[in-house]
């Protein structure tokens, strides 16, 4: 889930930085995030990943999967939470 209800404060270090996560951000940035992660998920298996151990098993062996071209890449869209779904 990658949108939020509600603003959330961001600490970032980046000077570009806006400071502030916004409901509105999900529909405007996927295109953005989609572009970004197509470009550096073929090299997640040749970067270190300290937080690794923090990733489940089966996500690990998808993000393999799309490095290694056996799989398409899945627009991170579909992680949109729908309130109407929660029961």
């Amino acid at each position: 889930m990658l949108n939020a209800a509600d603003e959330m404060p961001l600490y970032c270090s980046k000077l570009s930085c806006r400071g502030v996560l916004r409901p509105t951000d999900f529909d405007t940035c996927v295109p953005l995030w989609d572009k970004k992660l197509k470009a550096v998920l073929p090299r997640f298996s040749t970067v270190e990943q300290p937080l690794l151990s923090l990733i489940e098993p089966g996500i690990i062996e998808v993000l393999l999967a799309y490095g290694l071209g056996e799989i398409p890449y899945e627009s991170v869209s579909r992680l949109k939470f729908q309130q109407s779904l929660v029961v």
